[in-house]
């Protein structure tokens, strides 16, 4: 049993996805407008498996989950008091740059200025744009969530490239968890994704990203390219297609920015550690 649970692939892939399908299961058959937050179970249940439930040291990985979960407050606030869009994005925005400062305040205290504040600046660009395109999705629930699978995907592939097997793992228990949401909305379209499921995932994408930019070898391209997802998945899908077939394409769309980010950390890294 211990085996199995020190299994990197169990941890980011196997445990995630199953925890995120039997809650989203259970939360389904009860009806509840919280299925959003099984993402964050399957995600938070991998990262105890990949790092345990020690906070200390202080790591910059250890502060991106305590932002997630920052964030999934925020998330429940927004369902629960809608604000207006003014308040929205300054709200959003004030996580995504406060977040980014945070995770490379150790990058910013050793250098001095644009080495220091350039990629502090770029991280706190991609979490705010990040935060603000992608809860503009939360109405339309298969967008939403093949927008964080994507960038989930991406970004867990491309931090392997970069040399962050840890970064990878993380993001790889975002995508598995998210990967059991899409497979549920096959059964239950009318699950909720909410600001409760958007926040929270999308914060952690970014931070995630973001670290492997400043910490690890991403190229900041990557970034930029990644960005993009939320927009393709906007594309409209044909009204006459069955639902399953709008929700590949839609998956197809968000999937494109994501192999482009792919395929270009892998011609300008060094090979993947397999």
């Amino acid at each position: 049993m211990q085996e199995l649970l020190n299994n990197p692939v169990f941890q980011a892939a196997i445990a995630p996805f199953m925890i995120a399908l039997i809650s989203g299961w259970l939360l389904n058959a009860v009806g509840t407008r919280l299925t959003g937050i099984i993402i964050v179970l399957g995600f938070y249940l991998g990262a105890v498996l990949i790092m345990g439930i020690q906070l200390q040291p202080l790591t910059s990985t250890r502060k991106i989950l305590i932002i997630g979960l920052v964030a999934l407050f925020i998330g429940w606030l927004l369902d629960r008091y809608r604000l207006k869009r003014p308040l929205n994005i300054a709200l959003l925005s004030t996580l995504g740059i406060t977040a980014a400062l945070w995770i490379a305040w150790p990058l910013i205290s050793r250098k001095t200025g644009m080495d220091a504040w350039l990629p502090a600046f770029s991280g706190a660009l991609y979490a705010s744009w990040l935060l603000n395109s992608t809860t503009k999705l939360i109405s339309h629930n298969t967008r939403a969530a093949s927008t964080l699978f994507s960038l989930a995907l991406a970004t867990s592939i491309a931090a392997l490239f970069s040399a962050s097997a840890l970064l990878a793992q993380l993001t790889g228990a975002l995508a598995a968890a998210t990967g059991a949401y899409l497979l549920l909305n096959l059964f239950y379209p009318q699950q909720k994704a909410g600001a409760i499921m958007m926040v929270p995932a999308t914060t952690l994408c970014a931070l995630l990203a973001f670290s492997a930019l400043i910490y690890a070898k991403l190229p900041w391209q990557c970034l930029i390219i990644m960005a993009f997802i939320p927009l393709t998945t906007r594309i409209p899908t044909p009204q006459r297609l069955k639902y399953w077939q709008r929700m590949g394409l839609t998956l197809t769309y968000s999937l494109i920015p994501a192999i482009i980010s792919i395929i270009f950390v892998s011609r300008i890294a060094q090979p993947p550690p397999f």
